[in-house]
C-alpha cells in the first residue's frame, strides 16, 4: 500500500494544527514590548481587549483573530486607528499606519528588563543631549560648572569667577509660555533684581543660535555698574531661562556662553500643574500674563489699598541708589506718563499702581517695549521701599 498520500494528509493536518495554534488566544495573550511601545492582549469574549502604551500614554482598543492574525483598532484622542498583528518566529509583528513594531513577550528576553532598558535609554540620551542636571539635559560649556539647585534649577559658575566679582548665573524653566518673545517672561527676569535695582532700563534682542530662537532681555541699572540678563528659548512646553546677574561688564562678557546654554539645554523635568506651581514667582511680582491689560492713563486698579500709594507717588520723582550713589530717577506724571533717567538717555512710558495678595505694586511699561515690570511697594517708618530697597520720593 502506498503510504505517501496518507503521509501527505497527516502532514497537511499537522500544518493546519500549527495554524490553528497560532490563532488560539494562548498564543497572543500576554504583554509584548520593544524599546518604543508595549501591547497587552487580554481575552475578551471571542476576541481581545487591547492596551497600547507609548511615551507615558495609554491607548485602549480591541481585536479579533482572522486568518492567523489579529485585526483590530485602538483609540487616540477620540479617533480610531486600525492595526494588524501576527506571530512570526515567537515575535509579535504589530503594524499600524505603515509602521511595523517587532515585539517580544515581556520577561522572555532578559535584555528587555525595564530597569535595564531605562538605563540604556538614559545612556543613549546622555550621549545625544548631554547628562541630566536638575530638570535639564545639556553638556556644560568648557570653563563652566553646572550644579543642581533647588526646585530642579541649575546653578552655573564660570571657572574664572572670583569671590569679589559677585556674579550669579542660573538655568531655570518657565512652564506654559511657549514663545520666547512673550512679554510675560519679563517678570521672571525682573524678580531677580531684588533690592539691588527696583527700577531699571529694559533692553531686548532676538537672535538665532544653533537653529534655536533665543530672546535676550536685559535690565540695565547703570551701563557701567550693574545689569541682569535673561536668555529665553522654547523647550518642553515652556521656556528655558538662563539668567546672569552682576556687574555690567562681567555679565555682558559672558553673553555668548549664556546664549549657548539657552540654545542647547533641553527641559526633561516634571511638567504640568506640578511644575507650574513650582516655578511661579514666590515674591508676588505680577507680569503681563496674569494682570489686566496696562491701559495708558489708568494710574490705579481701583483697589482701596492702591489709593494711598497713588496719592503718595503721583506727580513725584522716585530716586533709587546703588551703594549710596543715585542711579535712576523716575518721574510719575499725574496723567500716567512715566519718565526714567539714569546714566543713559531718558526713557518714557506709563505707570500705575495695582494691589494683589494684600501687597501693592508700582507697574511700569517703558517704550518701545510692551513688557510690564512690577515692583513691590512698602512703607516703613515713613520711608518708601521698592522691592526692599529704600527710594527717595520728592517733588520734581
Amino acid at each position: 500500500m502506498d503510504m505517501r498520500p496518507r503521509q501527505a494528509v497527516i502532514l497537511a493536518w499537522l500544518l493546519s494544527a500549527v495554524g490553528l495554534w497560532a490563532q488560539s488566544p494562548s498564543a497572543f495573550t500576554g504583554r509584548w514590548v520593544d524599546e518604543a511601545i508595549a501591547v497587552t492582549l487580554e481575552p475578551a469574549g471571542e476576541g481581545f481587549r487591547v492596551t497600547i502604551e507609548m511615551a507615558g500614554e495609554r491607548y485602549p482598543g480591541s481585536a479579533a483573530v482572522h486568518e492567523q492574525r489579529l485585526d483590530g483598532s485602538f483609540e487616540a484622542a477620540g479617533e480610531p486607528f486600525a492595526f494588524q498583528a501576527e506571530i512570526v518566529d515567537e515575535a509579535l509583528h504589530f503594524e499600524t499606519g505603515g509602521e511595523v513594531f517587532e515585539l517580544r513577550r515581556s520577561g522572555g528576553d532578559p535584555t528587555r528588563n525595564p530597569l535595564a532598558r531605562a538605563r540604556r535609554e538614559a545612556a543613549a540620551m546622555d550621549e545625544q543631549s548631554g547628562p541630566r542636571v536638575g530638570d535639564f539635559r545639556f553638556e556644560a560649556l568648557e570653563g563652566w560648572t553646572a550644579t543642581p539647585a533647588e526646585g530642579g534649577s541649575v546653578a552655573l559658575a564660570p571657572a574664572d569667577a572670583s569671590e569679589e566679582s559677585k556674579e550669579f548665573y542660573a538655568l531655570s524653566f518657565l512652564p506654559g509660555v511657549k514663545d520666547p518673545e512673550d512679554p510675560s517672561a519679563t517678570g521672571v527676569v525682573h524678580q531677580m533684581l531684588g533690592p539691588s535695582a527696583p527700577i531699571a532700563r529694559l533692553e531686548s534682542e532676538i537672535t538665532e543660535t544653533e537653529g534655536r530662537r533665543v530672546v535676550r532681555r536685559s535690565f540695565v541699572v547703570d551701563a557701567s555698574q550693574y545689569r541682569l540678563d535673561g536668555y529665553f528659548a522654547a523647550s518642553g512646553g515652556g521656556l528655558i531661562v538662563v539668567l546672569g546677574r552682576g556687574e555690567s561688564q562681567l555679565v555682558e562678557s559672558r553673553g555668548d556662553d549664556l546664549e549657548l546654554f539657552a540654545s542647547r539645554a533641553i527641559y526633561v523635568g516634571r511638567s504640568g500643574d506640578e511644575a507650574t506651581a513650582r516655578s511661579r514667582p514666590s515674591n508676588g511680582i505680577k507680569t503681563a500674563a496674569n494682570v489686566p491689560p496696562f491701559e495708558p492713563g489708568t494710574i490705579s486698579d481701583g483697589e482701596p489699598q492702591s489709593q494711598p500709594w497713588v496719592g503718595h507717588l503721583s506727580g513725584k520723582v522716585l530716586t533709587s541708589a546703588v551703594n549710596g550713589n543715585p542711579r535712576t530717577r523716575t518721574l510719575l506724571y499725574p496723567d500716567g506718563r512715566a519718565e526714567i533717567a539714569g546714566a543713559a538717555a531718558v526713557a518714557t512710558g506709563w505707570w500705575r499702581i495695582v494691589t494683589a495678595n494684600n501687597a501693592s505694586y508700582l507697574g511700569l511699561v517703558i517704550q518701545p517695549m510692551s513688557e510690564e515690570v512690577y515692583t513691590r511697594l512698602e512703607m516703613r517708618n515713613g520711608r518708601t521701599f521698592a522691592d526692599g530697597m529704600s527710594v527717595t520720593v520728592s517733588a520734581p
